[in-house]
Parts: C-alpha cells; sequence; structure tokens
C-alpha cells in the first residue's frame, strides 16, 4: 500500500467522528487560536457525555496525530504541526456537502 493510500486511510478514520469534523472544520475555515467554549457549543447535543467524549477521546486523539495543538490551561486549541496533511480532506468535504453520506461537518 502506498503512502497517499496510507494517508487517505488515516484521514477518513478522523473525519469519521462528528466532534473531530467540528473541531478541524472550524480550525480551517478561521484559523489561529480557539476557544473551546466555541466547539462545545457546535456538539450536537453539548451533553455531560459528549463534553467527556470531546475532552477525554476527540481533543487528545487529534492532538496525538498534531493536527491540533491543545493549550489546556488556556482552553484554546490551533492548528497542529500535522493540520496541512487534512487539510486537503477538510476543504473538499467542505466544498462537497450535499454530497456526502454523513451531515458535514
Amino acid at each position: 500500500m502506498n503512502k497517499m493510500h496510507l494517508q487517505m486511510g488515516a484521514a477518513l478514520g478522523i473525519l469519521q467522528k462528528r466532534p473531530r469534523r467540528v473541531i478541524l472544520t472550524v480550525l480551517k475555515r478561521h484559523g489561529g487560536r480557539i476557544a473551546y467554549e466555541d466547539v462545545v457549543s457546535r456538539v450536537d447535543p453539548p451533553t455531560d457525555r459528549a463534553v467527556i467524549e470531546l475532552e477525554h477521546v476527540h481533543l487528545p486523539k487529534l492532538e496525538e496525530e498534531g493536527y491540533i495543538t491543545w493549550f489546556r490551561d488556556a482552553k484554546e486549541f490551533s492548528r497542529g504541526p500535522n493540520f496541512d496533511e487534512i487539510e486537503p480532506f477538510i476543504a473538499l468535504f467542505d466544498r462537497n456537502p450535499d454530497v456526502l453520506p454523513c451531515e458535514w461537518p
């Protein structure tokens, strides 16, 4: 399997969960540092469970992959050192939400 297939598989794995799509799309559209509360307000619905999953599953996963830099004390995050790897996928899906089999972001 070539590098392109591995990148696509990894990107689709990251983007399969809506909270991660929301986080990455917000970063693509707005850049800079994003307040944690701005993302929590976009999670449908922002239940206690969703917030816990965001903090303990989705944000750590995105940070581990290098797609975000998470400033825990400031309750903010920004594009990570590997954001450029996933940005083309986000851009493609963001331009074509009507043809996707799931809700975007």
